[in-house]
This record gives C-alpha cells, sequence and structure tokens, in this order.
C-alpha cells in the first residue's frame, strides 16, 4: 500500500474545499491537469509544483501536512506588540468583511484568514 503524500495546507484546504462543494475526485484530477483552477491554488507554492501523480495520491490515498510551523518571530513579541498586530489584522480582515463572493476582495480575506490559520493566530474579537 502506498504512503500518504504530504502536501502544503494550502492544498489540503483547497482538496477539502472543493470535495465539501460536492465536485469528485476525477474532476479534481482533470481540472489539475488542464489548470482549470486558475487562481495557484492547485500549486504548492510554497514548496514548488505538486506533481499530478502526488496529486493523485492525495486525493485518493490520502494526504498528510507538515507538523512544524516556525512562529519564532511572533512568538518573541511583547505584548503590546502582539496587541498593535492584532488590531491591525482585525482591522483588515473586517474591512473586506461584506464583500461579494469570488469578489477580489473576498479573495484577499481569505488569504488573510489562511495566513492566521496557518499560523496558530486567533485574534480577539471586538
Amino acid at each position: 500500500m502506498s504512503e500518504k503524500v504530504v502536501i502544503s495546507k494550502e492544498l489540503a484546504d483547497l482538496i477539502k474545499e472543493r470535495l465539501g462543494y460536492g465536485f469528485s475526485k476525477e474532476t479534481m484530477i482533470e481540472w489539475h491537469l488542464t489548470n482549470f483552477f486558475g487562481d495557484g491554488r492547485k500549486l504548492n507554492v510554497e514548496e514548488g509544483n505538486i506533481s499530478t501523480e502526488d496529486f493523485v495520491k492525495a486525493i485518493c490515498i490520502g494526504y498528510t501536512t507538515p507538523a512544524t510551523l516556525d512562529t519564532s518571530k511572533f512568538d518573541n513579541l511583547s505584548e503590546a506588540e502582539r496587541e498593535k498586530v492584532n488590531k491591525e489584522l482585525v482591522e483588515l480582515r473586517d474591512s473586506f468583511k461584506d464583500s461579494l463572493l469570488f469578489s477580489y476582495e473576498d479573495g484577499f480575506k481569505d488569504g488573510v484568514n489562511r495566513t492566521l490559520d496557518r499560523l496558530g493566530i486567533k485574534l480577539n474579537e471586538k
């Protein structure tokens, strides 16, 4: 039996999102082959492209995501610096709160949310 493929969290989120919308694995493979995703998220952007073989393994056999993330830059912030960053991020996220689905602003908001999630940052709510 083949082992699970290690993929980026972004790619795992894309697979989960598309399968959650009811797309079949076959459709996802076809989209990967034809670059239908178009937004670049079919790619493991930070580590390079994912091969078709690994993509098929990921959606058919399973996948894992890297377990570690270097947050040392954020861990070393003072409490005041953390509050400042938190406030800026909340304002940024909230500025796109009512954006239209699939608009640039909606994509930007998703990017902010995905980045914060990947960093394990939970924002204070107003």
